[in-house]
């Protein structure tokens, strides 16, 4: 689905389910931000100051916040830089585990996130990856679909990322699929075993 219509037409669930959420420039606010925005890609310039101040691994662990609450600090880093994968990772995993889309001390709600990480660079597909995964765990299995599907078009190259759609495609029941990401996923060194594990008992890992 084309990034003009999906911005206008996609309606996203929120992780409870009950409400349906509109994303967008008025629902997710302008990129407009007095650091950056920047493409987490692109231009490190500034990063690891963002990183050094709001992004420590107790605010990464979800354990405490550094310069405000968990959710202040990752809304300053992803405000600086949307597509920050660690970021986007971090905020989806808060959302989950408080079972809200509305945090303390976030400016937007966690699905927005992701939202403003698409609008600022459409063709990261780590991102899309990263929003398809944080669908699939809350149940919108469809739109997580869609999400996998435009990673795929982008040309998904990382290991983490090929690794995750290996899980997401694997769940979906297409085995074939999975064996082909986790033998990518694996081929750039990536650590975890889960994947292969769960292909080996399905009889389809060689």
């Amino acid at each position: 689905m084309p990034f003009s219509r999906f911005t206008l037409m996609a309606f996203l669930l929120v992780c409870t389910g009950a409400h349906a959420f509109e994303g967008g420039r008025f629902e997710c606010g302008d990129l407009a931000n007095p650091v950056g925005p920047y493409d987490y890609r692109k231009d490190k310039s500034l990063l690891s100051n963002v990183e050094h101040n709001h992004f420590n691994d107790d605010v990464r662990m979800l354990r405490k916040g550094q310069s405000a609450s968990i959710a202040g600090d990752l809304d300053y880093l992803l405000r600086a830089y949307p597509n920050h994968p660690g970021g986007l990772d971090a905020m989806g995993r808060l959302g989950r585990r408080a079972k809200s889309e509305k945090l303390y001390g976030a400016n937007f709600k966690v699905s927005c996130y992701f939202d403003r990480a698409i609008r600022l660079a459409p063709d990261d597909p780590t991102v899309r990856a990263l929003f398809a995964q944080h669908l699939w765990i809350t149940g919108n299995r469809k739109l997580a679909v869609d999400q996998i599907e435009e990673a795929e078009k982008l040309g998904a190259n990382d290991a983490n990322t090929l690794y995750n759609i290996g899980i997401m495609k694997f769940e979906m029941g297409d085995k074939i699929s999975a064996m082909k990401y986790a033998t990518r996923a694996y081929e750039l060194g990536f650590p975890l075993p889960g994947l292969r594990n769960k292909l080996k008992r399905a009889g389809v890992w060689k």
